[in-house]
């Protein structure tokens, strides 16, 4: 009986270890299954994060790019001031500021910027922030430049900085290089004649200052050495004329520099224009290995950029008469090159001043120069601080200038100002400005005895008359049609006058970091 009851007991025992074992091993199944769907939620949750993190990260990148490219196609920011703009692949999560970086970091072609982006996708935010250089070739700073230059009622001469003309230049008072310093030396380049006289027609013979217009630098070096007429002209690579040169040069020159089909040298007479009649040669290439004496200088252009030399055509252009003003059709025709290849080849950007400066062989050879074309400024009106009416500019300021002007800030504020049609300055009390102005019409100064001052570059897209009153510009003159002076009229070009950088730019990323 004792033992029955032994052995019932030890089965009891047994099946109650199994039951509990089994238990046990439901329980640790149970606890590695839920741990499994922890995990792998974990694992989901993670993933999902970097998901976003990616996406933000790839946002906030485009972001940057598409700051890039605003700022390249003329998309001006002031100084003191924040541009801000949804990303167009992000919107409404993402967000793109440019802003200047430090308080000197702007020049005369350029600036420094800082960018920053921030962007988000699901549950993550991303920021990349980018320092950057912008850089502007729409014109070379302090400099004056007109269809045609007359000045036979103004005392006053240029200062300083170079003179280019696309027809004449007339002078009372002749430009003056004594005690300027190098930065503000300056030459005379026009593309028809230079002269000197009081009236328009050079008819007084009594005058002790006449001298009677010169086509030529070899006649003109006698009266001044600076002085350059017949300069050839320059086109944007933009322009139609620009892509024709631009192609052209492509088809008839090899990278290794072997010539490719029928192209003069330079001692091919058929590479000279000969009255605009007969079989000439329209293109050719030069390597600027000769001066305007015809005397033998090493080659100036970086062959191993243009192999062949700078392309060029002769390009039948209009010019203006100075004594009747009037655009007349003739039978010139002027050695015409690219400006954007002509600009690296004879200037460079230092990046401590923010500038573009002459190269030593433009120094050297000031016959290299090349008169630049009137810049395109269409793509930028909508990208100016300021749009004024000519009714609405009175005795006030456009922007500020330290220290010739008192600013609420203390400090020099750039303004982009676009006046919207034809200017008349004739209100007294005088206006001063600093940075961009855009006259898209005629600019007249008539203003009574007051003063107009400004600092930066001035571009008119029309005619330039200084009347009566007085005009002062530090800085840079672009004129598509004549410049007439008969009041008092200065230019003080060189020096390092910071302005706006409009029009296309190139961007140049310096440093980044992202978070």
């Amino acid at each position: 009986m004792h033992g029955v009851q032994n052995m019932l007991r030890g089965g009891l025992n047994d099946r109650g270890a199994a039951l509990i074992t089994v238990l046990l091993f439901m329980m640790l199944t149970f606890i590695l299954i839920t741990t499994m769907l922890v995990s792998t939620r974990n694992e989901v949750v993670i993933a999902g994060l970097h998901r976003d993190g990616v996406r933000a990260t790839e946002m906030a990148h485009a972001g940057l790019q598409e700051a890039i490219s605003r700022l390249q196609f003329g998309r001006n920011v002031p100084p003191d001031l924040v541009y801000t703009f949804n990303s167009s692949l992000n919107s409404p999560r993402g967000t793109a500021t440019i802003t200047y970086r430090l308080p000197v970091s702007v020049g005369p072609s350029g600036d420094y910027r800082e960018i920053v982006v921030n962007a988000s996708a699901g549950k993550a935010n991303r920021e990349v922030r980018a320092i950057v250089l912008v850089k502007t070739a729409l014109f070379i700073p302090n400099n004056t430049l007109g269809d045609g230059i007359r000045q036979p009622g103004n005392p006053n001469p240029i200062r300083s900085g170079d003179v280019y003309s696309r027809s004449f230049v007339q002078y009372q008072e002749l430009p003056s290089n004594a005690g300027l310093p190098e930065d503000k030396k300056g030459v005379t380049y026009a593309g028809w004649r230079v002269s000197r006289c009081k009236d328009p027609l050079c008819s007084n013979s009594a005058d002790p200052d006449r001298i009677l217009p010169c086509y030529t630098h070899a006649a003109c070096s006698a009266i001044d050495p600076g002085w350059y007429p017949g300069t050839r002209l320059s086109e944007s690579e933009k322009s139609e004329i620009g892509k024709e040169i631009v192609q052209w040069g492509r088809q008839h020159c090899s990278p290794d520099g072997k010539l490719i089909g029928d192209v003069p040298t330079q001692s091919d007479p058929r590479a000279e224009v000969q009255n605009g009649t007969g079989d000439y040669f329209k293109y050719g290439f030069t390597k600027d290995d000769r001066t305007f004496d015809n005397k033998a200088i090493p080659a100036q252009i970086d062959l191993k950029k243009f192999p062949c030399g700078l392309p060029y055509k002769y390009v039948q252009h209009d010019v203006v008469d100075e004594t009747t003003q009037i655009s007349t059709r003739q039978t010139l025709f002027f050695k015409t090159i690219v400006f954007e290849q002509w600009l690296d080849s004879y200037w460079e950007f230092k990046e401590t001043s923010l500038s573009l400066v002459k190269k030593p062989s433009l120094k050297q050879y000031p016959e290299m120069g090349a008169i630049p074309p009137y810049p395109d400024t269409y793509l930028t009106q909508k990208n100016f601080d300021v749009t004024l009416k000519p009714a609405d500019v009175g005795p006030a300021n456009i922007g500020c200038h330290v220290p010739e002007m008192t600013c609420a800030s203390g400090k020099s504020e750039l303004v982009a100002a676009w006046v919207d049609g034809n200017w008349v300055v004739n209100k007294p009390g005088g206006l001063r400005g600093h940075g961009m102005l855009l006259v898209d019409g005629d600019l007249t100064i008539d203003n009574l005895g007051a003063s107009f001052a400004y600092w930066g570059v001035i571009i008119v897209r029309g005619k330039l008359r200084v009347n009566t009153g007085q005009m002062i510009i530090h800085g840079g003159l672009i004129a598509q049609d004549v410049v007439t002076v008969n009041g008092n009229f200065t230019i003080d070009g060189g020096g390092g006058i910071a302005t706006t950088t409009v029009g296309t730019t190139t961007v140049t990323v310096k440093a980044w970091y992202e978070r």
